[in-house]
């Protein structure tokens, strides 16, 4: 759906919307600081990241994925516990990596996402 500029509209798929070149800026910033602090990786080969190696593949992957997931996730029907809080658990596929929460027995994990997005279907 394209809107003229004078004509506001909602885009539902956020990535599909367009930066403004001063949010685009802003986020420079944040990953310059972010890839050396944070220790970004890219999603496709696992390396550390400078960042000037850095591209929209790993800004979804060690930014955005864990950014609009605040309160967390819960990981549905994995195998039986238990899962101790501040438990590492990673998805292989997605390269996806988050802490459990808090301590659980059974096959449900509430998880605080730290990388990537955690794929439905795919073992934990």
């Amino acid at each position: 759906k394209v809107c003229p500029s004078s004509d506001p509209c909602i885009i539902e798929q956020v990535e599909l919307r367009a930066m403004k070149l001063q949010e685009m800026h802003q986020l420079a910033g944040i990953v310059k600081a972010a890839c050396i602090n944070d220790g970004w990786e890219h999603p496709r080969t696992g390396k550390q990241l400078l960042p000037g190696q850095v591209d929209m593949y790993a800004v979804v992957h060690n930014y955005i994925g864990p950014v609009t997931a605040t309160d967390g996730i819960r990981l549905i029907g994995l195998s039986e516990g238990p899962y101790r809080k501040g438990q590492v658990v990673t998805q292989d596929d997605t390269r996806a990596m988050g802490i459990v929460r808090i301590d659980s027995g059974g096959v449900d994990v509430d998880v605080e996402v730290r990388r990537g997005i955690f794929w439905p279907q795919k073992p934990v």
